[in-house]
């Protein structure tokens, strides 16, 4: 978007910041009362009240769901593609209402277990991550012609472009992705 690498990193890092700053806030209030957002909502709104605060929870849920699912379901797509199964220049309806339902049955079965089926698979995938991701960063770092210097198109940017760029990625990555676990 016209960003250099530095000014990205400290748009990132802002951004997280007071996203994740919210979901931490509300993190503590249900850890102390023990209760959901939706519940704790009918404090402020009262029963009938927090039925649009509890609509909007169940939309956002949804909602991030469809779009993990969304990506999940083109990148399996793709990968039938590559190994032959698929032709991409087809439409492959019904493969991927079969791959899509695929998804969303496992979805909801990692959901109907709880938190515990999330914190075990975690355990076993968050190690390889952080391998691979090692991987990654040596391979950027070291084996890569990237030109860690690039300072970005800014100069040939407008004051509002420049503005634009950087409150773009701040919202949807920084700020937004923080918002995405308040539900």
């Amino acid at each position: 978007m016209g960003l250099g690498l530095w000014e990205t990193v400290g748009v990132l890092v802002l951004g997280n910041f007071i996203g994740m700053s919210i979901f931490g806030v509300l993190v503590v209030l249900g850890q102390k009362t023990g209760v959901t957002g939706m519940v704790l909502s009918r404090a402020v709104f009262g029963r009938r009240g927090a039925y649009l605060p509890a609509a909007i929870q169940a939309v956002l849920c949804a909602g991030w769901c469809a779009v993990n699912t969304w990506i999940v379901l083109d990148l399996v797509m793709s990968l039938l593609d590559k190994i032959g199964i698929v032709n991409a220049a087809n439409d492959n309806v019904g493969p991927k209402i079969i791959v899509a339902a695929i998804l969303m049955v496992t979805q909801v079965a990692i959901s109907w277990a709880g938190y515990k089926a999330i914190s075990a698979f975690e355990r076993w995938t968050v190690p390889p991550t952080v391998v691979i991701l090692a991987v990654m960063s040596f391979v950027a770092w070291v084996l890569l012609d990237v030109d860690w210097g690039y300072s970005g198109a800014s100069a040939d940017m407008t004051t509002t472009e420049h503005w634009s760029a950087i409150t773009a990625v701040m919202t949807a990555i920084g700020i937004g992705w923080g918002l995405t676990w308040l539900t």
